[in-house]
């Protein structure tokens, strides 16, 4: 496997980076057209606003969920709620380090 540069790796960390919130941009707008809510933003800072409270509303549901089914010892599907635990507190950056280690794209 051929060499790759530092700049390389960075230039191509920056298009997943860029490829990311474009896509979150994406998904973002299909959910105001999907629920009826679509409205051109005046401002970044109104998008911004908006994206912010909209992520707390959905953190705050999922939290009120998740400490009443561990409350209730409930489970949710087939997960109970120690294995959701385990994969709140899993370090995506670890293995996303480790994959990258092995395809050559960052050195150790």
């Amino acid at each position: 496997m051929s060499e790759i540069s530092m700049e390389n790796k960075l230039q191509l960390v920056g298009q997943i980076r860029s490829r990311y919130e474009q896509d979150q941009s994406d998904l973002f707008h299909r959910e105001q057209i999907l629920y009826g809510q679509y409205k051109k933003p005046d401002t970044e800072e109104e998008i911004i606003h908006l994206s912010s409270r909209i992520r707390l509303i959905i953190a705050a549901a999922l939290t009120a969920l998740l400490v009443t089914c561990d409350n209730m010892h409930l489970q949710i599907g087939s997960y109970d709620t120690e294995t959701i635990f385990t994969m709140i507190s899993y370090d995506v950056g670890t293995e996303l380090d480790h994959i990258l280690e092995t395809s050559g794209l960052l050195t150790p």
